[in-house]
């Protein structure tokens, strides 16, 4: 046995001791303790070992002292270990425990714990520990992304996988595990700057959670983590705030250390939590280097393990590092393989990388690649009972070696954005994704079948009939007070106030331009009835359950007045209230009552007592709101409260301190006042222009706007193309004129040229959607009788003629490119 070389303090030798217990399952009897040695445990004043009750001290002594050497002094009345000095205090004494033969066999059965780091109480004997039971047939597999170094490009890896599972239709639970550098928590926070619940929440309910199988923090977490989902990609960060204290106060070693949860709880608990979200994989971004935080993760056999480096040594020799640990945790416990790791060479220069198809011939390349492999071999084949040949095939690709993806420098991941969406587009438009998914797909976890969209099948019809349905259609869009379309446009701001609040009520401020489509997406949500209705209808697949009736408190005045106090009524009775909501109407009221609020505190009572006077209760009660508020507490009931039209009730917005100080009430301490509410059952939507809001809100208006970014009724180039696509199809205008297999396939029926519609769609300046739907309109009109154009459904000239006609926003530039139709 090799005597230990530096002894400077008890750390020393607790991490000698440590090592000590990785190997006994060694076939030289004499290095293993002696079988009456059960613990040890290193302090900073002494060692204290624990043997057998009445059984031969001197079994011990002497093992030390062959073990030590000339560092052992084995006083019989005081033994002490030497360290490393020449001061009498330069030593660490060795204390006894004696441990009765319950006591003894206790600490045998202390289960296994995976760590980094030596644990206070080291065990020499110990039952053998049987590998972690294979997760549920029903659970997601996790896949976890780990690296020694931070910098190679770990977090731009693991996003790029779960941009290639999101693309091939697959759901994904994406956890944010590196609390030293949330990477990922920093990206999602500009799409969701409210976050309901992080990695640190689920641990601190776990850990209080009466029941160890974690049932009542799951349910909380499946209930929160519900409205963190982005496309098909739920997140969970490390925390929901990362401007204040970032402290971990209950960490994964606390869960794990418990006698309550199993060594590999951690996998366990994030799988369910995927299974109750409808994930399909689990995909984990670790903290670099050998954490705490990452050890009952990286260490469970059952996780699939990406280990991610770059070509430089000291990358490549902490990979190794972690490959051996890897292999001495299942040499430890005397178990199978598993699923060895894979890795991915992330920022290799490119006059480095191998051409498509052709062997490796850089030398630096190679030798890394063989240095990985010995370590492979070296941490995992003494593991293996079969013949070497056999354990090779479990983790080498015949033709290219190690499981792995080697990847070269991109200079546009390097500047990735800090912003989830433009991220994700990026990765989107870039071939890492598919680079990585194609490398290790025979690795990766197998989910299913990639799902596919249903191609649309348009039946042909007359072409002028069809310019009449379009044309007729749009004219009604443009009325939109008075239309309701079943099946509406879902923009990107629909679609992330529904993702966002699946299992919360809205709390929310829409800004958007005039002729943005405020009171068609007012009416849309109205008609609805209930909030899960309309969630449900964006996308079926999020499940709403929150039958929370759409009250309609103040709207347009070219809205029925008849039709909204119907609904109002209908409230009433959803929500088990009773009283006369006779003679209230919000704009009369609010023209008496609005000289005589003058504060904060008497607008922000206005406002939520209106809520519930819209309800029945009477007029002349101040406290109607906060009475509104227990009621649905009691009842456990909810409502999301609707606000459009306030342009028309607020006209001198611009000049009357009065009305700014209403509005901006209505913006900031009605939502501040709500969201204060223990669990509030009271929602609310406000659909307002962007110059009242910049009337309105004087102070901290960028932080105002960034809260709300995500619901603001902006349009993108992409949302532009979608949206004349989705009004051709209401329409029933489209047919199959063209067997184009694209996504842009229905607007290449309507104009016939698909550069030029990106082209003039994309031109337009500080347009509203009004203005597309009359071009629409106004094209599509023109266009009947044209016999020159039978390919497409909007001729040239009666473009050209629609752009004159609609709006001077359109930049005068397309009518030159235009001529070339």
């Amino acid at each position: 046995m090799r005597i230990p070389e530096k002894f400077l303090s008890w750390v020393d030798v607790s991490r000698w001791l440590w090592k000590i217990s990785w190997d006994l399952s060694s076939d030289d009897a004499s290095e293993r303790p002696p079988e009456n040695w059960i613990w040890a445990q290193t302090y900073w004043d002494r060692l204290i070992l624990g043997i057998v009750q009445g059984s031969d001290r001197q079994k011990v002594l002497s093992w030390l002292a062959d073990a030590l050497g000339p560092r052992w002094d084995g006083q019989e009345a005081a033994p002490v270990i030497l360290l490393d000095g020449r001061n009498p205090e330069d030593r660490l004494p060795v204390a006894w425990e004696e441990l009765s033969a319950e006591e003894v066999t206790e600490w045998k059965s202390v289960p296994f714990h995976p760590r980094f780091s030596p644990p206070r109480t080291i065990r020499f004997q110990r039952q053998p520990c049987a590998p972690p039971p294979d997760l549920a047939p029903d659970q997601p597999p996790l896949l976890v992304f780990h690296s020694f170094k931070g910098g190679v490009g770990r977090t731009l890896c693991a996003l790029a996988l779960t941009q290639a599972y999101a693309k091939r239709k697959h759901k994904v639970l994406l956890v944010d595990a590196d609390f030293e550098a949330p990477g990922i928590s920093f990206l999602v926070q500009k799409r969701k700057p409210d976050l309901d619940f992080s990695l640190a929440d689920f641990f601190a309910l776990l850990h209080a959670d009466p029941d160890p199988q974690g049932g009542h923090a799951l349910a909380r977490a499946k209930e929160k983590v519900t409205n963190q989902r982005l496309d098909s990609i739920y997140v969970l960060p490390c925390f929901r705030d990362l401007t204040g204290s970032v402290a971990l106060e209950i960490r994964p070693e606390h869960l794990v250390a418990s006698s309550a949860h199993d060594p590999f709880f951690l996998t366990d608990i994030l799988s369910r939590l995927g299974k109750e979200l409808g994930a399909e994989i689990v995909i984990v971004d670790l903290r670099a280097g050998l954490s705490e935080l990452s050890a009952p993760l990286l260490l469970d056999p059952r996780v699939k393990r990406l280990l991610v480096s770059t070509v430089s040594g000291q990358s490549i020799q902490g990979t190794r590092f972690m490959i051996g640990q890897m292999g001495r945790i299942l040499r430890v416990n005397q178990w199978p393989n598993g699923t060895l790791p894979a890795l991915i060479l992330n920022q290799v220069p490119v006059d480095v990388m191998p051409r498509k198809g052709e062997a490796i011939r850089n030398g630096r390349l190679q030798e890394v690649l063989a240095t990985i492999e010995d370590a492979f071999k070296e941490a995992f084949s003494a593991n293996q009972k079969s013949d070497a040949a056999d354990f090779s095939s479990e983790w080498l690709d015949p033709k290219v070696g190690i499981i792995r993806s080697i990847l070269p420098y991109n200079v546009n991941l390097a500047l990735l954005s800090d912003d989830w969406q433009l991220a994700m587009e990026t990765l989107r438009e870039n071939p890492v994704s598919d680079e990585i998914w194609n490398a290790l797909k025979y690795w990766l976890p197998t989910i299913g079948k990639t799902k596919h969209d249903h191609e649309m099948v348009v039946q042909p019809d007359i072409l002028d009939q069809h310019r009449r349905l379009l044309s007729e259609f749009a004219g009604r869009l443009l009325d939109s007070e008075k239309i309701y379309v079943d099946d509406f446009f879902i923009s990107l701001y629909l679609f992330n106030l529904a993702q966002d609040h699946v299992t919360k009520v809205p709390i929310v401020v829409s800004v958007g331009g005039h002729g943005a489509g405020k009171t068609f997406t007012f009416m849309n949500i109205v008609s609805r009835g209930y909030w899960s209705e309309f969630v449900n209808k964006v996308n079926a697949d999020f499940g709403c359950n929150m039958a929370a009736p759409v009250l309609p408190i103040l709207w347009s005045r070219r809205v029925d007045s008849q039709a909204m106090e119907q609904v109002q009524a209908r409230c009433q009775e959803d929500l088990q209230l009773s009283g006369s909501r006779h003679g209230f109407e919000l704009p009369v009221v609010l023209s008496r009552v609005q000289n005589e609020l003058r504060d904060v505190e008497s607008w922000r009572s206005f406002w939520v007592n209106a809520i519930a006077w819209s309800l029945g209760f009477p007029q002349d009660n101040q406290d109607a709101g906060v009475l509104l508020l227990n009621h649905l507490i009691q009842k456990q009931l909810s409502l999301v409260a609707m606000f459009d039209g306030l342009e028309d009730i607020f006209a001198e917005f611009t000049s009357n301190p009065q009305q700014k100080m209403a509005l901006r009430v209505l913006l900031e301490e009605v939502p501040n006042w709500l969201r204060m509410q223990p669990g509030t059952p009271i929602g609310v939507i406000v659909f307002i222009r962007d110059d009242m809001v910049s009337h309105a809100i004087l102070q901290n208006r960028s932080q105002f706007e960034l809260r709300y970014i995500n619901y603001a009724m902006k349009w993108f180039g992409t949302d532009i193309v979608e949206l004349v696509g989705w009004i051709g199809r209401k329409s029933m205008s489209f047919f199959a004129l063209n067997d184009r297999k694209t996504q842009f396939n229905d607007v290449f029926c309507l104009i016939g040229n698909y550069d030029y519609i990106l082209m003039v769609l994309r031109k337009f300046v500080n347009f509203q959607i009004r203005d597309i739907v009359r071009f629409l309109q106004i094209a599509a009109n023109e266009s009947v009788g044209n016999e020159e154009t039978t390919d497409c459904l909007l001729a040239p000239t009666a473009m050209r003629q629609a752009i004159r006609i609609t709006s001077d926003n359109w930049d005068p530039r397309i009518l030159t490119r235009s001529e070339r139709l």
